[in-house]
């Protein structure tokens, strides 16, 4: 990984970044990190409140990936994410909700976001001009010292999972950096053919019965577990379905 970039302020670390991989201005392993965000969001535009010091907000360029196989470079950072928090509450307390959130004690401590785009730089084959800009939330403490209303009841952070008894969260740059390096690690052993299922089935809730909205489809099912490509297996009656994308309601 090229060395965390820290700015003081940015509309989006996620857009700033895909563009500047658009544009030939970044190269994979490059990261950015700023201490405040005034235009962040999550998948479809949502957007993703953080003030400085609150929120890590980062985003790093993967690559080259094949875009055939690039989804499953979400579940691989969720790995990351999970390992870092698990470090500080605990792998019992932590759990993956498919595709892009990571939960404490069953509310959102982080969220993630993958886009891809064709580097400049990388034109010499065909499938090595694609990245992945893989952009991370996380949540050291509420914004602003509480949670706002709407977000109260689902959300958490990290200084609220340690507990009064607990070491407080080390600042934003550093938990970056600790990001970072688990995410190298975790992409070096998917490049190698690392069995995903294998390390996040334990993280989901198999069995339990979820809706999955795609656009105006909605199914529902159970969580059957995951697939080689990062895929959400559901079980629809006597079907095992494969999901590539879409959100998911527990019922």
């Amino acid at each position: 990984m090229a060395p965390l970039r820290v700015v003081d302020s940015v509309d989006s670390t996620h857009d700033r970044l895909l563009d500047d991989l658009r544009r030939g201005a970044a190269l994979p392993g490059d990261a950015l990190l700023a201490l405040q965000q005034t235009a962040g969001h999550g998948r479809r535009g949502r957007p993703w409140r953080g003030g400085r010091g609150d929120t890590l907000m980062l985003s790093v360029v993967v690559g080259p990936v094949d875009p055939r196989t690039a989804p499953s470079l979400s579940p691989v950072a969720a790995l990351a994410v999970l390992d870092l928090v698990t470090e500080m509450v605990g792998a019992e307390r932590c759990r993956w909700k498919w595709p892009n959130d990571v939960l404490i004690d069953e509310r959102k401590v982080a969220g993630l976001l993958l886009a891809l785009g064709a580097a400049k730089q990388l034109r010499e084959s065909p499938v090595n001009t694609w990245c992945a800009v893989v952009s991370l939330g996380l949540n050291r403490r509420p914004p602003g010292g509480s949670w706002p209303d709407d977000l109260r009841p689902g959300a958490v952070s990290l200084f609220e999972a340690l507990g009064d008894g607990g070491q407080a969260p080390e600042p934003c740059e550093e938990l970056g950096r600790r990001f970072l390096a688990k995410l190298e690690q975790r992409v070096e052993a998917w490049r190698g053919g690392v069995h995903l299922p294998t390390l996040l089935e334990p993280y989901m809730r198999i069995g339990r019965r979820v809706a999955v909205e795609q656009g105006t489809k909605r199914r529902t099912g159970q969580v059957a577990g995951l697939d080689e490509l990062g895929r959400l297996l559901l079980k629809s009656g006597s079907e095992i379905l494969r999901i590539s994308a879409g959100d998911v309601f527990e019922l």
